[in-house]
């Protein structure tokens, strides 16, 4: 299976390595793939080439870089859309789990619920309220099925008994531009793509899903501190993988690298600035792994329960 020589494994990498974004250029994605591209470039002394494939969730990027030569010169920044595709789209043929090889968990992104200014909604009671008081009055801006920002519009609904009229948007710039202009009630979102609209006052956040509070926006309060459910904390995360064949020491190589540029103090300050949390140590090719089958897991059971993939949407 790892047919490279020990020659080729002891040069790694002697090439530019290229990293497989699933969203456009200018997305969340693409701007923490830069960033840490630019880190290990340095770290490596050669290129690290960020290429935008974009199309269903990012599973247009994973199908297409499963097929490539695991040799570690083509790696895809993978999230959660990656692990759930067979549940929520079935017709993609990659299974993360068994075409690639874990390297490490990159960061992740709370989530944030979100409301224009244009609406009476200033708070989640009230807009628990509303919801309970009128179903589906209030319309919900929602990101392609199986990305983070469309399960947690599932699940909060689920967890709080209300139903959220869903409107679905193609774009985060599509779906921003009508809940700034009252066309949409609300919005799940991670923090590194909302907080431009945040800073600018365009748009309110009402809660963050996460246990503590931003370090860039302490004034949205928790969802424990407002009474909500504690498994409602779910973030957006990435991780690298490699294509499967991709020699051991490959993947040491690119872990070793990966936890050293992140343990940089200028890129973790880039980064939390953006909103992303750089992923702690021990990071380990292991304990990625380990992430993505208990998601795997977790979130295959969950889209079985709602029933169909169909449901989802």
């Amino acid at each position: 299976m790892y047919g490279a020589s020990r020659e080729a494994i002891a040069a790694y990498p002697d090439q530019p390595i290229k990293i497989v974004v699933g969203f456009a250029a200018g997305s969340g994605s693409d701007i923490l793939t830069r960033l840490l591209g630019k880190e290990m470039a340095k770290d490596f002394g050669q290129a690290v080439i960020v290429e935008n494939r974009t199309g269903s969730a990012s599973n247009i990027a994973a199908r297409d870089a499963a097929q490539s030569k695991g040799d570690g010169y083509t790696l895809l920044l993978a999230t959660r859309p990656n692990v759930i595709h067979r549940s929520v789209y079935g017709t993609f043929r990659y299974n993360l789990q068994e075409d690639f090889r874990p390297i490490g968990l990159v960061a992740r992104i709370p989530t944030v619920l979100l409301t224009g200014r244009r609406t009476e909604l200033k708070s989640v009671d009230e807009l628990l309220r509303r919801a309970r008081e009128a179903p589906e009055a209030i319309k919900c801006a929602t990101p392609p099925a199986g990305t983070t920002g469309h399960l947690i519009w599932r699940l909060f609904q689920m967890k709080t008994s209300v139903s959220l009229l869903q409107v679905p948007y193609r774009s985060p710039d599509a779906a921003f531009g009508d809940l700034i202009g009252g066309r949409v009630d609300s919005l799940f979102s991670p923090i590194a793509v909302a907080n431009p609209y945040l800073q600018s006052g365009s748009v309110r956040a009402l809660a963050v899903f996460s246990r503590e509070r931003l370090s860039i926006a302490p004034e949205i309060p928790t969802i424990r501190e407002l009474g909500l459910p504690a498994d409602l904390e779910v973030d957006t995360w990435y991780g690298l993988v490699a294509p499967e064949g991709t020699p051991p020491a490959v993947i040491e190589k690119l872990n070793k690298s990966l936890n050293t540029v992140l343990s940089m103090p200028s890129l973790q300050e880039a980064l939390l600035q953006r909103g992303f949390v750089p992923a702690s140590q021990p990071n380990t090719a292991a304990s990625f792994g380990d992430l993505i089958a208990s998601e795997s897991a977790m979130w295959g059971a969950l889209i079985e329960k709602w029933g169909t993939a169909a449901s989802l949407h």
